[in-house]
């Protein structure tokens, strides 16, 4: 094999890199951001009761003031 033949089989096995820079660099990952994770559940935690609470009581009103149907006040004149 002469040396041409080596350094085209050389290239070959590299992928065509001529330099052996790809092989030696390491991907940086950044890591997962658990702890704003945790917070953002723990947000939600707190605030899912309030937020049933208000919605329970925007329906109740709701269904107060209606004036259609037969869930109305029966104490209201009609005109």
């Amino acid at each position: 094999m002469t040396q041409a033949e080596k350094d085209a089989a050389k290239a070959r096995a590299m992928g065509n890199n001529l330099n052996g820079y790809g092989k030696d660099v390491q991907i940086k990952e950044t890591p997962v951001p658990w702890m704003a994770i945790g917070l953002v559940g723990i947000v939600f935690l707190v605030a899912t009761p309030f937020a049933i609470r208000a919605y329970r009581g925007t329906v109740k009103e709701m269904a107060d003031s209606n004036t259609f149907g037969a869930r109305g006040s029966a104490t209201e004149d009609e005109a």
